[in-house]
């Protein structure tokens, strides 16, 4: 039986990826032993700044005994002190209120763009643009397509080989 190969099943170990997102906010920080008034500054700090975790993050490397003090906690979850008290104050408002979701990211967003993405002047200090020519190449003008060693050909092969090369 040559052609058959037996396929045996791998074992997973019961354990399945499981991403955690800013909807699993609340839970998590009660896991955490949060009052109420510190998970929703973390839920409106989660409306605003990216929270993603995975399970093996969440169930083993966060000592949930420690946290909120936990460096593990402090480095995955969002924290209060992340954004501005007034930011933090009127997401946590519409939050607690039950705002309607479009009104609660245009909030968001409002706070995501007074943010200062650029805090050490790097969009005064960039490089000039590129060219409207290298532009439409796709090309950026510091990009150089050509080798720092010069393309041999066979005619060039042989004048270096004294005319042996091919």
């Amino acid at each position: 039986m040559s052609g058959i190969r037996q396929i045996v099943p791998v074992p997973d170990g019961g354990r399945r990826f499981r991403a955690y997102s800013a909807k699993h906010l609340d839970a998590l920080t009660a896991r955490a032993g949060l009052g109420e008034a510190e998970r929703l500054a973390v839920r409106a700090v989660g409306a605003v700044l990216p929270f993603r975790a995975n399970a093996y993050v969440v169930d083993e490397l966060i000592d949930w005994g420690a946290a909120p003090d936990d460096p593990l906690y402090r480095l995955v979850f969002p924290q209060a002190d992340m954004l501005p008290a007034a930011d933090v104050a009127r997401i946590a408002a519409l939050l607690a209120r039950g705002a309607p979701e479009p009104e609660i990211t245009a909030a968001a967003h409002e706070v995501r763009m007074r943010l200062n993405p650029h805090p050490a002047g790097q969009l005064a200090l960039k490089p000039a643009t590129p060219t409207a020519r290298t532009a439409s190449a796709g090309r950026s003008s510091w990009t150089s397509l050509t080798s720092r060693w010069p393309r041999l050909t066979w005619a060039g092969l042989s004048a270096i080989s004294g005319g042996t090369a091919r």
